[in-house]
């Protein structure tokens, strides 16, 4: 008996005839999550109306949290995400407007695309051959409005978010290498964010005890923040303080260490992405009382369980 396949989507197209590596993972993942590029394309909406810049990365872990929780960070990795936002952006033009925050990459290669400057927004422009191919493309399903009504924002007082920039200067004062220049850039992040980690540390405190993303954690209060900002205000999470802002997270919220994986540095000198040498931290060889991750552990507290 003969299987039939289901007619094939703007997604199909565009992926089933480009063989590299990350465009048939990102077939498979689309395959898997049907639904996701037109919920993605929705989430974008709602801040384009609103007149909110996004970080795509971002809003995935907002839908992550909220719809899709089975999609972690190795289905959608930092080498496939690039492609997903460009063909969420190929597939609903109406996104190419500098809503989404792109940089040439990889991607591009892939699909035939390259990212230009426009009144100091970020555009996606598609080659002569990519053009073609759009033109012949069957329909994308539209999304759906999302319904959000001011209510639900999470404001945060700033006599809520007062113990951040505290909290972040010691951290970086009893630091190895408190000069650092990331750890300079997180100090002021700190001082003019502090909304975005206090989010965080209300939501981790909140988490059952078993596994879970620390990043996910920091990049939904990001979002969340961007989301309940008032008119005027911008929030902004530079990924080069994603592992900084996890440890300091569990170093304040330390009953969900064990819970959540760390990586250990590279061999060499300090640098960017060495965040336990910056902040003098280590990954525990061996886990303890049952938990599914080797603990992250400190060296001012002694280097001890």
């Amino acid at each position: 008996m003969e299987i039939t396949s289901l007619k094939p989507d703007a997604i199909d197209c565009l992926l089933q005839n480009r063989p590299h590596p990350t465009a048939q993972q990102l077939l498979a993942f689309h395959h898997a999550n049907d639904t996701f590029f037109p919920n993605f394309a929705a989430e974008f909406l709602w801040l384009k109306k609103r007149d909110r810049q996004g970080a795509g990365k971002i809003l995935l872990m907002f839908l992550r949290k909220k719809h899709w929780q089975q999609v972690d960070e190795r289905m959608v990795n930092q080498n496939i995400f690039p492609l997903l936002v460009r063909l969420c952006i190929l597939c609903y033009p109406v996104l190419n407007d500098g809503t989404m925050e792109l940089r040439q990459c990889e991607a591009d290669e892939i699909l035939g695309t390259s990212v230009i400057a426009r009144k100091g927004k970020t555009i996606l422009q598609p080659g002569e051959g990519l053009r073609l191919e759009l033109s012949q493309l069957p329909p994308m399903p539209e999304p759906r409005e999302v319904q959000r009504r001011s209510k639900r924002r999470r404001t945060v007082k700033p006599e809520e978010s007062a113990f951040v920039y505290p909290f972040i200067k010691e951290l970086v004062a009893e630091s190895p290498h408190p000069r650092s220049r990331l750890l300079q850039v997180l100090l002021r992040h700190a001082r003019k964010h502090p909304e975005i980690f206090c989010l965080a540390v209300k939501d981790a405190r909140k988490l059952p005890l078993e596994h879970f993303s620390v990043l996910d954690v920091i990049q939904y209060a990001a979002q969340t923040a961007k989301r309940s900002a008032e008119p005027g205000k911008r929030f902004t999470l530079p990924g080069e303080l994603d592992g900084l802002y996890c440890r300091a997270l569990i170093r304040f919220v330390p009953q969900l260490n064990g819970y959540c994986t760390f990586n250990v540095d590279s061999q060499g000198r300090v640098r960017k992405g060495h965040s336990n040498a910056l902040l003098g931290c280590y990954i525990a060889t061996e886990r303890v009382n049952g938990e599914p991750h080797p603990r992250l552990l400190w060296y001012r507290d002694g280097g001890s369980l």
